[in-house]
């Protein structure tokens, strides 16, 4: 299960998928101040869980391609061919300029701009309720 949340995001959530603690919690914090609600996960297995017991879908799957436990190519598979789940927009984060899973809506690079971040999930997302506004770079 994802750390310290119920199985019962609202429709607003950003479904949060990293294993670097600290850049999760930086994206975390950052989608917090700017309105919207996170849900995080350390790899793709919790991703899964998550989605598998929660009675309202994330708006957006934001999706670290490599990861212990199952990776994000893997839980990417899980999530495009279950009915339940492959229409929640997926936005890969990875390292690797190269990866661009095929069925995914975009891919950021890391390191990626608190813009490009901020942009991708309203596009993805749409509008949060209660913004107060981010900074302006992420690591």
């Amino acid at each position: 299960m994802p750390e310290e949340r119920s199985p019962d995001a609202s429709s607003a959530a950003i479904l949060l998928v990293e294993d670097d603690e600290e850049l999760r919690d930086i994206v975390a914090d950052l989608l917090e101040r700017g309105g919207y609600d996170v849900v995080p996960a350390r790899n793709g297995k919790q991703a899964i869980d998550y989605l598998t017991n929660a009675r309202e879908m994330p708006a957006l799957i934001l999706l670290d391609l490599m990861m212990p436990i199952v990776n994000g190519w893997e839980c990417l598979r899980v999530i495009k061919s279950d009915g339940r789940f492959a229409s929640i927009p997926v936005v890969v984060t990875t390292a690797n300029r190269g990866d661009r899973p095929p069925a995914v809506e975009a891919v950021l690079n890391k390191p990626f701009s608190v813009g490009d971040l901020l942009t991708t999930v309203l596009h993805f997302a749409g509008p949060s309720s209660r913004a107060d506004g981010a900074g302006d770079t992420a690591p």
